[in-house]
C-alpha cells in the first residue's frame, strides 16, 4: 500500500480552522501521509504581530470525521483522540470530500509498521536511547536488596491466571516458585481481581484458581477489581514509584512490558462512531486515578499534571514507539525498540525533565492513602476542559507556585500548596460568571 493512494486531494488553498477559544483562521490545508498542516496566510487572518500561524495534527488522532455539505463548499469536523475538536470550512464541494475521504483512510490504517513513529527521526535523539533505561532485571535485584537488608519485608508480584482446566491440573514450577518467596512460618495472599464466579466459570476455557491444596501458605482471596491495579497499589504504598523516574519505570513493567494491549485498547477514543469489543480506556482510567493523588497528595508526587496528560497523548496517537503493539512478542517481530525513538529518551533530555516535575514536591517515605469518598473524588478539569476552556488562570498559578517554590522552605512550599487548591476551583467559577 502506498499512501499516496489515499490522499485524493493534497493541498487546498482559503480553508477556514476554527477551534474552541481561539480566533478563526483562514489558510493553506496540506495532507502528507501522516500529518495535517493548516498554515495561515501571509497578511491574512492572523493575529497582528503574531505572523505566521501553523497547526500540526498527527492524522493518527483524529477519532472521528464529521462532514457537512452546503452549495459548493463543506465543513469537516475533526474529533481527536485527545479530546480537541477542530473545524474546516472548506470551499468547493470535491475538495471537501477528498479531504473527508483522505482523513479517514488514513486515520484507519492498521499496519503498525506503517504508523508514523517508524516514519519520525529527530536531530536531538538517537534510536537507541531510552529502550533499556528500566531493566527488569534490575528491578528485581532492588527487591532482592531490601528483602535481605530489611528482613519480613513485604513484596507484591503480579501474575497471569493458572491453565488448570477442568481436570484441576498442577504446575509444580509454579508451586516451587511461589514456595520460595516465602520463609516456612510465613504466609502470603493471592489476590485475584475476579470475583469467584467468575474465576469458577473460567475453568470451562482453560484457566480457573490455584488448587489450595497445592499451596498451603497462601490464602486466596477473591476482590473484583480492574486489571493493573498492582501499578495503583505501587504507587501508594512505594515513594520510589512517585519519582520522575520510578514512575516510567512502573509504567515499562506494569503495563507495557506485562502486556497492555495499547494497540487494541487504544485504537479509538470517545468520540468514535465505531466500538470494537476490546477497547477500554483502562489506562486513562490509572492516570486519572494517579491524577486523584496528586490533588490529595500535592507534596509526594514529583511529576505534575503535564506528565499525566503527554502519557494521555501519546498512548492513543504519538510520534514515538513506546506505546505500540499489543504485547514484547509483537514488538519484537516489528523491531519497534530498533526502527522507532522511545518516549522516555525525549522525556529524560535535561530541558524537557524539568517541564514535568512537581516544583512542591517533597520525599515522603510514607504510605499515601487517598480518600475514596465521593465528596474526595474530583473531575480532572485540566484533561476534559483543556480544549473548550483557557487554561490562563492556572498557567498563571503554576508559574507563581513555582516562583515560590525555588526557594525550598517548608514555610514557602506550604504557602504554594495552598495557592494551588484555590487555584483548582477559581478558573471554573470565574468560567461560570463570564457566561
Amino acid at each position: 500500500m502506498e499512501f499516496s493512494e489515499l490522499i485524493k486531494t493534497a493541498t487546498v488553498e482559503s480553508v477556514v480552522l476554527s477551534c474552541a477559544g481561539l480566533p478563526a483562521v483562514k489558510g493553506t490545508l496540506c495532507i502528507t501521509s501522516h500529518q495535517l498542516l493548516h498554515s495561515s496566510c501571509p497578511g491574512g487572518d492572523a493575529q497582528p504581530g503574531t505572523g505566521t500561524v501553523e497547526l500540526w495534527l498527527l492524522i493518527r488522532n483524529v477519532d472521528a470525521v464529521e462532514k457537512r455539505l452546503a452549495g459548493s463548499s463543506g465543513t469537516i469536523t475533526l474529533r481527536c483522540k485527545d479530546l480537541k475538536v477542530l473545524q474546516l470550512e472548506i470551499p468547493g464541494m470535491e475538495e471537501c470530500l477528498n479531504i473527508a475521504s483522505s482523513i479517514e483512510a488514513l486515520s484507519s490504517v492498521d499496519s503498525v509498521m506503517m504508523m508514523y513513529p517508524f516514519f519520525y527521526r529527530p536531530q536531538s535523539l538517537k534510536l537507541e536511547e531510552g529502550w533499556h533505561l528500566f531493566p527488569l532485571e534490575q528491578y528485581f535485584q532492588q527487591i532482592a536488596s531490601q528483602v535481605s537488608r530489611e528482613g519480613r519485608h513485604p513484596v507484591m508480584l503480579r501474575s497471569s491466571q493458572p491453565l488448570m482446566g477442568p481436570n484441576r491440573k498442577r504446575c509444580r514450577e509454579d508451586e516451587m516458585l511461589l514456595g520460595t518467596v516465602l520463609d516456612e512460618e510465613d504466609r502470603g495472599f493471592i489476590i485475584d481481581t475476579r470475583s469467584a464466579q467468575a474465576a469458577k466459570q473460567a475453568r470451562m476455557t482453560g484457566g480457573g484458581t490455584e488448587p489450595k491444596s497445592s499451596y498451603p501458605q497462601w490464602k486466596r482471596l477473591h476482590r473484583p477489581l480492574e486489571r493493573l491495579v498492582t501499578a495503583l497499589a505501587q504507587v501508594i504504598l512505594d515513594p520510589s514509584c512517585r519519582t520522575l523516574v520510578g514512575f516510567q519505570g512502573l509504567l515499562e513493567r506494569e503495563w507495557i512490558e506485562a502486556g497492555h494491549p495499547f494497540h487494541l485498547r487504544c485504537s479509538r477514543s470517545a468520540y468514535s462512531h465505531a466500538r470494537l469489543k476490546q477497547e477500554a480506556p483502562l489506562f486513562l482510567l490509572f492516570l486519572d486515578c494517579v491524577w486523584q493523588l496528586s490533588r490529595q497528595f500535592p507534596f509526594s508526587l514529583e511529576f505534575s499534571e503535564r506528565l499525566l496528560l503527554t502519557l494521555f497523548d501519546n498512548a492513543y496517537a504519538s510520534v514515538y514507539g513506546t506505546f505500540l503493539c499489543n504485547n514484547e512478542k509483537e514488538r519484537c517481530l516489528c523491531k519497534v525498540k530498533e526502527n522507532t525513538h522511545s518516549l522516555w529518551a525525549w522525556l529524560n533530555q535535561p530541558g524537557e525533565r524539568k517541564k514535568y516535575l512537581n516544583p512542591l514536591y517533597s520525599h515522603n517515605a510514607l504510605v499515601i492513602w487517598p480518600s475514596v469518598e465521593p465528596q474526595s473524588i474530583q473531575l480532572w478539569q485540566g484533561l476534559f476542559f483543556r480544549w473548550v476552556r483557557s487554561s490562563q488562570y492556572l498557567d498563571e498559578a503554576w508559574t507563581e507556585i513555582q516562583r515560590l517554590a525555588e526557594g525550598n522552605e517548608p514555610s514557602v512550599k506550604e504557602s504554594a500548596g495552598k495557592r494551588l487548591s484555590q487555584s483548582l476551583s477559581a478558573p471554573a467559577a470565574r468560567t461560570e460568571n463570564e457566561r
